[in-house]
């Protein structure tokens, strides 16, 4: 594997922690306490993170391996709830879309905005219609109210994401100006961050087998 590849990687694993970390840490102390519309503050959070991931990673389908990989790490610090786990996918991909259309305006702050707002919006919509109509999960089929609130949750987080989604990638820039090249394979912050976040995982992962 090449420095650069090995480089990618990391990073990808880097914000893939912290989104997990989000959705594992805040997103369970959330929707625990019974938090309303805790997903839209997930939502808003996860598009900061994957806005900033596109400066030191650009490449096309980076914010679905990030999601993918991010998945996994909720998976080991937390229950298994599948349409959490489909949620954070499906937003991983969505963002990715939206960008890859909006490639050509890219650094035109109106067009990254209503690129997080479509992308947001549209994560939503994809998550209700899979497991309303193509999943038929059991706590969607039924009335329709959960339906409507949900989109009514991804509207309410498109407004939130048209505004986060331009600022992060401008906050992106700026690091990327002062820390050029954190991903390294190398003793610095950003390595022990990773290393440390997934080790913890996996420690947490192996004590809930063994307790189990």
């Amino acid at each position: 594997m090449s420095m650069l590849k090995k480089d990618y990687v990391l990073g990808m694993l880097f914000f893939s922690a912290l989104w997990g970390v989000s959705e594992a840490g805040l997103g369970g102390l959330m929707y625990s306490a019974g938090v309303p519309h805790a997903s839209i503050f997930l939502t808003l959070v996860a598009f900061g993170i994957l806005s900033v991931s596109r400066s030191y990673l650009p490449q096309v389908g980076t914010a679905t391996l990030i999601g993918l990989f991010a998945m996994l790490f909720k998976f080991l610090n937390s229950p298994f709830w599948a349409c959490h786990f489909a949620g954070i996918a499906i937003t991983g991909v969505t963002f990715d879309v939206v960008f890859l259309v909006a490639k050509r305006f890219e650094g035109d702050v109106k067009i990254e905005a209503l690129a997080g707002l479509l992308g947001a919006f549209g994560s939503y919509a994809v998550f209700a219609v899979a497991m309303r109509y193509v999943i038929h999960y059991e706590y969607w089929v039924g009335p329709m109210d959960k339906f409507w609130g949900h989109m009514l949750n991804g509207a309410m987080a498109a407004g939130g994401c048209a505004v986060v989604t331009p600022l992060m990638l401008r906050a992106g820039e700026k690091l990327r100006g002062r820390f050029e090249l954190p991903f390294r394979l190398r003793p610095n912050t950003v390595s022990f961050a990773t290393a440390g976040l997934w080790a913890l995982s996996l420690a947490v992962f192996s004590v809930t087998v063994i307790a189990g």
